[in-house]
């Protein structure tokens, strides 16, 4: 179930330097206008892990609101990653939902979401699947929420990742 495929830390991409000569070419394809940056806090679900009787087991806990008491729910091994994938996939529809209250009515409706679940515990590839499959749900049902949806990824093994995941082809 633990593999280094699904660390956050993997070490399968190399660092490129960014090269300053260019930014005229650069900067002659960007998109100019004002951007209006509201930002909301994201607070996504936490996969760990734990030792129990010598194995390593994955674990999720989630503190739920249920008729007017919170309660702890704890989830291990395939529940954990079932449970987690659930509150994460509300967690992109509601910060979705939320963002387009906020752009309503403006010319440019976009919104830039960091990939959620990669950097706390979830294997990337089950994170990827619940963004894309959450992220087309909500533009399907919504089709005037955004003009653009900006999606950012700490590696290119990601971005490749997600591009496959959103077109059915390779880059």
């Amino acid at each position: 179930m633990l593999n280094k495929e699904a660390e956050s830390n993997s070490e399968d991409d190399t660092y490129k330097p960014f090269d300053s000569n260019n930014m005229q070419q650069l900067w002659h394809n960007a998109w100019s206008y004002p951007l209006e940056t509201p930002v909301m806090g994201i607070i996504e679900p936490r996969i760990g892990v734990v030792e129990l009787n010598g194995t390593l087991q994955q674990c999720y806990m989630v503190r739920k609101k249920e008729n007017g008491l919170f309660t702890d729910k704890w989830y291990s091994n395939d529940a954990a990653l079932v449970a987690a994938k659930q509150d994460l996939e509300k967690c992109y529809k509601k910060v979705l939902a939320k963002g387009a209250e906020k752009v309503a009515g403006k010319e440019h409706k976009s919104i830039g979401l960091p990939a959620l679940g990669t950097e706390v515990g979830f294997p990337r590839k089950d994170a990827a699947k619940v963004a894309v499959t959450s992220i087309s749900e909500f533009i399907k049902n919504n089709p005037d929420a955004y003009n653009l949806v900006h999606l950012f990824v700490k590696k290119r093994s990601e971005a490749i990742l997600y591009y496959w995941l959103f077109t059915g082809t390779s880059l």
